[in-house]
């Protein structure tokens, strides 16, 4: 009950862009970080990710990144694997997992569909002699390797074995690079996005200032026409429901009918150019003696008052049929 308005709309009108932007175009396509890359490539090779099961080799701050990517693409367990027992047991609390001991690594990776390593250590931690072994206990199953220590965790002759999908950092930061590359061209297409609806704003912006004017030669109408059928009430004599209905009907019609091209002339007028439209909604004003309320009113409990939105959303919108 505290924003405005033009602040209300304004928001409003962003997220729609930005929503717009991410699905007319291409921009969101792609991953713009290691991890996202890593969990795209997974999803490439396994098709679903939802139950697949994770072993984070090292406890570094990229596995933690890289394990809340892939928990939020909907991977199942995730194993920790650390010389140090501390810091392996705080990533698992920190990413919902299992810790497991260093020497249980080869079965942690048995065991495992996507394996991320990160490790500090100087050598190969991934062999092929380790990876002969596992992929003899998985049968054929597919594993996916994504390295990103620095050196390197897993040794290149691993990539060259069947059924093992084995990436390393400068794999992932060329696809990264690449993805970069096909968001900046699509930059201008989500540009054309959001300049469409900053002018729908700025059109909102300039026919809400007649929002009052509008209102107020509603209310004229209705005001005279309520006034006439008072006045007219008792030589029309006894009148079922269906008949003064129709009488209403009759001059709710007319009334509509004489406010409907004047008001949908200053809304076109103004949305074209907003000096114009404030001038005439002026000289509206006063040439029907109609005293108005500015749009940013609030009314008593607060809350924004009768705006342009529902003002501009007169039944005088119909055509001017006979």
């Amino acid at each position: 009950g505290t924003v405005g308005a033009t602040l209300d709309r304004c928001m409003t009108m962003a997220f729609r862009g930005a929503k717009r932007v991410r699905t007319e175009t291409q921009i969101a396509r792609g991953g713009a970080s290691i991890s996202s890359v890593a969990v795209d490539l997974a999803g490439s090779i396994f098709g679903e990710l939802r139950g697949a099961k994770v072993a984070l080799l090292g406890a570094g701050e990229m596995a933690q990144h890289a394990a809340a990517h892939l928990r939020a693409a909907g991977c199942g367990s995730i194993f920790v694997v650390n010389r140090s027992a501390d810091r392996g047991q705080a990533l698992a609390e920190a990413v919902a997992g299992e810790y497991r001991p260093w020497d249980d690594l080869a079965v942690a990776i048995r065991e495992s569909d996507i394996v991320v390593c990160s490790t500090g250590a100087p050598g190969h931690v991934v062999t092929p002699a380790l990876m002969k072994q596992v992929m003899r206990a998985r049968r054929g199953r597919p594993i996916f390797l994504v390295d990103i220590a620095v050196p390197r965790d897993v040794d290149p002759k691993v990539a060259k074995m069947e059924q093992v999908f084995a990436y390393d950092i400068d794999d992932l930061q060329q696809i990264v690079a690449e993805n970069m590359v096909s968001r900046g061209a699509q930059a201008e297409a989500a540009r054309k996005v959001l300049d469409e609806e900053v002018e729908a704003f700025l059109q909102w912006q300039r026919t809400r200032d007649l929002a009052p004017t509008i209102a107020g030669l509603q209310e004229l109408g209705q005001g005279i026409m309520r006034a006439e059928l008072e006045r007219h009430r008792s030589r029309l004599g006894e009148l079922d429901e269906a008949q003064q209905q129709a009488v209403e009907s009759l001059v709710h019609g007319v009334v509509q009918k004489l406010l409907h091209r004047p008001m949908r002339q200053l809304r076109a007028l103004s949305s074209e150019d907003a000096a114009l439209g404030r001038d005439l909604a002026s000289f509206a004003r006063a040439l029907f003696e109609l005293e108005v309320v500015a749009p940013n009113r609030r009314s008593a409990d607060g809350s924004p008052a009768e705006d342009a939105e529902h003002a501009n959303s007169d039944s005088s919108e119909e055509e001017d049929s006979p």
